[in-house]
């Protein structure tokens, strides 16, 4: 396996073959692209989880940053047993280096999502199981804690970056509109949002430092969600 420092950029190919899935979503095209999938989609997708995990190891040496499929990288494959949508397969590339004990999807981490003519980098919990949900309320709106998430937020926010996970239309039973943090309990997830059009850099070794970068700025939320989730 190749090592971290030799991720040199997504190539110009990478977009491109995403470009031509969403036109050509079937199986007989993709077992014709095979290869270009696994050179030009795989390949430096696990350079680059190796890259990114060299750096933010840094900060938090106990993240899982395994660079296979159904790992760290999401696999191509959609499930399609219970969707209308009978496209076998996503046309997006999906990176996920996470931290704790729980199921990857219900632990906190950090998310890399490639879709022409987007990126998307985010951090937190995409959504809650039942009992991360109940905790998230309950240490939002603590005085203690709540206002430590507040500050986190309020950070984020000054250097422009959004979140997701509104979900719900009314504040649940137990809690009124004054509570604290009362915004974030119609939340069923929540996770930062820096999103914009996929610049140059992507195609630049340099990519692995510019994501560093903005998920070193998520930092502090990730280490919300794991101090609630070690003190439930």
């Amino acid at each position: 396996m190749k090592t971290a420092t030799e991720f040199m950029g997504f190539p110009k190919e990478t977009v491109e073959f995403f470009i031509d899935l969403k036109k050509n979503n079937n199986r007989a095209w993709f077992n014709e692209h095979r290869q270009d999938y696994e050179e030009y989609v795989l390949a430096p997708a696990q350079h680059f989880v190796m890259a990114l995990a060299e750096r933010l190891k840094k900060d938090r040496p106990d993240l899982i940053a395994i660079p296979r499929i159904d790992r760290a990288i999401f696999r191509l494959n959609r499930d399609v047993r219970f969707s209308r949508d009978k496209s076998p397969y996503k046309t997006h590339l999906g990176i996920w280096l996470w931290e704790g004990e729980r199921p990857k999807l219900e632990s906190p981490g950090f998310y890399f999502h490639l879709e022409p003519p987007d990126i998307m980098l985010s951090s937190g919990i995409y959504i809650f199981s039942p009992d991360e949900l109940a905790l998230f309320r309950k240490t939002a709106t603590r005085p203690g804690t709540g206002n430590g998430l507040k500050r986190v937020l309020s950070a984020l926010k000054k250097k422009g970056y959004l979140f997701g996970g509104k979900y719900y239309k009314r504040i649940p039973r137990g809690y009124t509109p004054d509570s604290l943090n009362a915004d974030l309990l119609l939340y069923n997830g929540f996770y930062t949002d820096h999103s914009r059009k996929i610049p140059k850099l992507l195609h630049s070794a340099k990519w692995a430092d510019y994501c560093y970068k903005v998920f070193r700025d998520m930092v502090p939320l990730h280490e919300w969600f794991i101090k609630m989730l070690k003190n439930r």
